[in-house]
């Protein structure tokens, strides 16, 4: 496999719609104008609850689809897709996501997150847009308090070294060479996407590449234990935290 290519009976495309299909038009128009489902073998959307004009909405893109009567957690979700699916390789979207980027980036991230999980580099790669407003307010705030300017981070990282640790992380959001900045916990690979420990990022389910088989065998199992992981799209369990995993951080594809 070279740089920046990936055999498309690898990568199959899961989308997981929660929300009725709000979103849903705009996020396959996108898809299909940026080439995402020219790159995958497969590609299936999973509707959970009621959503009568979901499957003629998939079908007019080719795609497969399936429903669930009943809601369900994430969870419940991204696991019936993934036992649906017959790909080494998952990108997990949700009903919103909006390509930003030209054809020729998106194959090229999508090819680059491929070798990586391929080769064991990374366990997960994120393809939400690198930039603080997919962080969150949230975590920006924590990276000021333990990694910011002033006299008080280096005191407040003595005292709380673990919740310095998580947020560092949110380095590779704010900073060019977060690398630099958080040396061990945060690398970076050849075409500059960041590979952060997952000790300081937790795992989400949105915008994600992941291979099938981690995702059945190992995330979902813990987030299936965890009432955090079962409700939200973020999980960073202690499980996932002592992993020794890495997550991957390209400049990103989708909003």
């Amino acid at each position: 496999m070279t740089r920046g290519k990936l055999d498309r009976s690898r990568l199959g495309v899961g989308i997981l719609c929660r929300r009725g299909c709000t979103g849903l038009e705009e996020a396959l128009r996108s898809l299909s104008d940026g080439g995402v489902f020219g790159l995958a073998g497969e590609a299936t959307v999973l509707f959970q609850g009621r959503c009568p004009d979901g499957p003629p909405l998939a079908e007019q893109y080719g795609l497969a689809w399936c429903s669930a009567a009943k809601k369900g957690t994430t969870v419940q979700g991204l696991r019936r897709l993934a036992e649906g699916m017959q790909s080494d390789l998952l990108l997990l979207l949700g009903q919103d996501a909006y390509l930003l980027c030209q054809p020729e980036a998106v194959a090229e991230q999508i090819g680059a997150a491929g070798e990586l999980l391929l080769s064991g580099r990374a366990q997960t790669v994120r393809l939400g847009l690198r930039s603080p407003a997919d962080l969150g307010p949230r975590r920006c705030i924590a990276y000021e308090r333990f990694w910011g300017a002033g006299p008080l981070a280096p005191l407040r990282r003595a005292v709380h070294p673990i919740q310095a640790r998580k947020a560092a992380g949110a380095a590779v959001f704010l900073h060019d060479c977060a690398d630099r900045r958080h040396r061990g916990l945060i690398d970076r690979a050849d075409d500059g996407t960041y590979l952060v420990s997952s000790a300081c990022l937790p795992w989400t389910s949105r915008s994600v590449m992941v291979r099938r088989d981690f995702l059945l065998e190992r995330i979902l199992p813990e987030l299936g234990r965890s009432w955090l992981g079962r409700r939200r799209s973020e999980w960073e369990g202690r499980a996932w935290r002592r992993s020794g995993w890495r997550v991957g951080v390209p400049a990103g594809l989708f909003v």
